[in-house]
């Protein structure tokens, strides 16, 4: 039933991003401006650690009615959810893993939201404190805008992985 929900939100998030024709290039990078500082939220001191973790910068990203779909994982369903994933499930095990998204393209803007299809690669530091990049992944993200629709939240967050572990590949 999962797998359903993730695959009819997928679609949807697809359909939306072709019905709604944008001019990409401000809107790129305000999307990743954003989701760096995401990243970098990540990675604060109190979040990034596996004792009492602390993600509540992290958090004001996230919108109040937030999916996460990751392979492997289950939903964060809600902004609450979102964050017991994040701080109970990922960062006590390895609080240094975050995830970099770049959005080049495939933006689409409204004036209530925005949807980007972009790349994101999933990092941690290896034993000697070097920073490795684990996996490559497809990210669908839908923002909305609050704040008077000044500022951008997630709202939902799916990914598909791509490649994972070290390149296998032969040139």
């Amino acid at each position: 039933m999962l797998q359903l929900m993730k695959i009819v939100l997928f679609g949807t998030l697809l359909h939306c991003m072709s019905a709604i024709p944008s001019p990409v290039s401000g809107i790129k990078d305000e999307l990743n401006k954003f989701m760096n500082d995401y990243a970098d939220a990540l990675l604060l001191p109190k979040c990034a650690t596996p004792v009492n973790t602390d993600c509540s910068y992290a958090r004001t990203f996230w919108a109040e009615d937030a999916i996460l779909a990751v392979p492997g994982w289950r939903s964060g369903v809600g902004r609450d959810g979102v964050m017991h994933l994040l701080e109970v499930l990922v960062k006590s095990k390895n609080p240094y893993l975050h995830i970099r998204v770049t959005f080049d393209e495939h933006i689409k803007e409204d004036k209530q939201s925005a949807t980007g299809y972009g790349h994101g690669t999933v990092y941690s530091k290896d034993e000697t404190g070097a920073l490795k990049k684990l996996a490559d992944m497809r990210c669908l993200l839908h923002f909305l805008k609050v704040d008077d629709r000044k500022k951008y939240k997630i709202q939902y967050w799916v990914e598909n992985i791509v490649h994972s572990g070290e390149d296998k590949r032969t040139t």
